[in-house]
């Protein structure tokens, strides 16, 4: 049965790719010491707009998997040869979704980092080229220098997430309170464990988290315990919308949203903030959408930028990297900085339509071939 279409879910979307190129594009005159007044879309009173809206694609990715497959076998299929055909359906459909538009970006780019630099081997061994591969090498820099090119850390998170989501579906439909608990905790524990670490205690768990900090490699802010607690938040807000996106806690959401942007508070820790701010854009967002998105402008821009956002995600960074270094004897003013985002931000998204449309149209035949399962002869003989 067709799921029914959540307008929320292209609003934000198209929201929070707008806001990240944002991010970046405000971020860049900084970066590249441009002169001028510029649109400062960085840092807020309690949090960073970057973390923030990263935090909501992690719900978005929760809430769209979550909303699309409550269930991974197809009707009339039951058994255990029947769950694992459904989960590998689901990897091939998030690996033909996710990778092609991504090589096809990253050897273009690879190609001309590599005339830029002189040297074919910039990323060190060959291979580093595993990591790419995958598609975590944005995710695993923190290891050292690889060939990672397009894109963002996040590719890498969100592609463990996929691997995870069966048996986080799983979790979720079962066990969702037990689950819940879990994750906060670990979530928590994770970004609070130096307060148990400066501990006098020497029992076993201070030794385990004194343990665990001397392994961990990964930022906080990446952990994949800290990315997880967003995915599943995500789960909770599209289960629970009927209850969760209301008009008072829309406001009470915008309330909130005001004191973190405009008033300094003593809290702890950014990530909390991002995180609670993730929340609150989501709940607003969902809830104004079924109101703007009764505008036949609003829709067409709207599942426009969503339908070519990942491309966007992939290469704004490269985009950003070729034109800002040349404006660098430019004396901007506000909203010349404002016409030239609208100008980058059309010029990345005519490229995504191009070459997500390029790899579409190679893939199509892959695509279309009975939904990927008979083409690749998955499970043939099950």
């Amino acid at each position: 049965m067709q799921k029914e279409k959540q307008p929320s879910l292209d609003l934000i979307r198209a929201v929070s790719i707008i806001a990240i190129v944002l991010e970046h594009f405000s971020y860049s005159f900084i970066q590249f010491g441009i002169p001028g007044d510029f649109v400062y879309f960085l840092k807020f009173a309690n949090g960073d707009w970057g973390g923030t809206f990263v935090s909501v694609f992690f719900m978005l990715s929760g809430a769209a998997l979550i909303y699309n497959h409550p269930v991974l076998t197809r009707e009339g299929e039951k058994g255990f040869k029947a769950k694992l055909k459904g989960i590998l359906r689901f990897y091939l459909k998030r690996m033909v979704t996710l990778f092609p538009l991504f090589y096809f970006c990253w050897f273009i780019f690879y190609v001309l980092t590599s005339k830029a630099i002189g040297l074919w081997n910039w990323g060190g061994n060959w291979s580093n080229l595993l990591y790419t591969f995958f598609g975590v090498d944005g995710y695993f820099l923190h290891r050292g220098f690889n060939y990672f090119c397009v894109g963002e850390w996040f590719l890498g998170a969100i592609i463990i997430l996929y691997l995870l989501f069966p048996l986080l579906r799983f979790c979720f439909m079962k066990l969702r309170a037990v689950s819940t608990v879990l994750i906060t905790a670990l979530f928590l524990l994770n970004i609070f464990r130096y307060n148990f670490i400066s501990s006098p205690g020497d029992n076993l768990f201070i030794r385990l988290i004194k343990w665990y900090d001397t392994v961990i490699e990964v930022p906080d802010s990446r952990n994949i315990l800290t990315c997880t607690m967003f995915f599943w938040t995500g789960m909770l807000l599209i289960t629970y919308r009927n209850v969760l996106v209301k008009l008072w806690t829309a406001l009470v959401s915008l309330i909130f949203m005001v004191i973190m942007v405009t008033i300094e508070l003593p809290l702890q820790n950014e990530i909390i903030s991002d995180w609670l701010c993730a929340c609150a854009v989501y709940l607003i967002l969902a809830y104004i959408a079924p109101f703007v998105m009764r505008f036949v402008a609003v829709q067409r821009i709207v599942g426009f930028i969503g339908k070519y956002s990942y491309g966007i995600f992939l290469i704004h960074h490269q985009i950003l990297y070729l034109i800002m270094p040349r404006l660098t004897e430019v004396n901007f003013t506000y909203t010349l900085s404002l016409l030239l985002f609208v100008g980058v931000m059309a010029l990345v998204t005519l490229i995504s339509f191009v070459l997500t449309n390029l790899v579409n149209i190679v893939m199509h035949p892959v695509r279309s071939y009975n939904k990927l399962t008979n083409f690749l002869g998955v499970m043939k003989g099950f």
